[in-house]
């Protein structure tokens, strides 16, 4: 029985370790990559503490940001919107759907795929809710509402585990009402630059935000000029809740403000060189 039901335990525990260190690494690499980053400055990037904190700790937000990156954006880094219909149902339903079900905080991404691709949406909860009811009279209905209470668990400010939410600077009361509000701001961001903004509703509705939840900032940072990305990226490698939330904000404004101030604030493309005319002196 025990094979059944935990094959892993049979192994070594360094090669469980090792292989999945291995795995995550190439995941979060392959991420970088999908957001546009270059092959060196990607694997530059996985030194940012939301990547490497995460890589050290073997944590599952490498994989659940992975998804995230594959649902919003093409493989050179565009914005792909799931109502493009540019991939089955299946593929954009069970993206978002894994991202909300191993984080039940995190459901802003599949809340959007609702809204542009209903029928992925649906699709992409079927795996997770017959897995629930299969598993039910194994496990239990408590060890279930156990895992569900995780949510509740982390919105208590009191909570050790709980990072840097808004409700440690703010109060639970009104950071409860942000959350709410960051869900229904899932129906009407933009969709052409949603991959950004969803992003940042996710971190403000989180009731933790540890620092590989900040991974999530990731997209709306390269869209905005890179010079305030690096300083929001220097904000949050200080490990300060309160400097991590000023670069919250910063990117957020950035973000909002960018085509009022496109000079100012929107990432520009690298200038290619300007070709001398025929004939033209050395």
């Amino acid at each position: 029985m025990l094979p059944l039901i935990a094959p892993l335990t049979l192994l070594p525990r360094e090669v469980v370790f090792a292989g999945w260190s291995i795995l995550l690494v190439v995941v979060a690499y392959v991420s970088a990559r999908r957001l546009g980053f270059g092959v060196i400055v990607a694997g530059v990037v996985l030194l940012w503490p939301p990547y490497l904190e995460a890589l050290m700790g073997g944590n599952v937000q490498i994989l659940l940001f992975a998804a995230y990156v594959g649902l919003m954006h093409h493989r050179d880094g565009r914005q792909l919107d799931p109502a493009d219909l540019e991939r089955p149902a299946a593929v954009d339903g069970l993206l978002a759907a894994s991202v909300s079900a191993l984080k039940v905080s995190q459901v802003h991404a599949w809340l959007y795929v609702l809204r542009r691709r209903p029928a992925a949406a649906v699709i992409g909860l079927v795996p997770f809710a017959l897995v629930a009811v299969v598993t039910l009279p194994v496990v239990g209905a408590n060890l279930w509402f156990d895992w569900l209470s995780q949510a509740s668990r982390s919105g208590d400010p009191s909570w050790p585990y709980i990072g840097a939410p808004l409700s440690i600077l703010i109060g639970l009361p009104l950071a409860l009402v942000l959350t709410v509000l960051s869900v229904l701001a899932v129906f009407v961001v933009p969709p052409r630059r949603a991959s950004a903004w969803i992003g940042i509703l996710a971190l403000v509705g989180a009731p933790a935000v540890h620092m590989f939840t900040l991974l999530f900032l990731l997209p709306a940072m390269l869209l905005i000029r890179r010079e305030i990305a690096l300083v929001a990226a220097i904000l949050v490698a200080t490990f300060v809740a309160s400097y991590i939330w000023v670069a919250i904000v910063l990117v957020a404004w950035s973000l909002a403000a960018m085509d009022r101030w496109p000079n100012l604030l929107a990432a520009r493309p690298a200038r290619t060189a300007t070709p001398a005319p025929t004939g033209a002196a050395d």
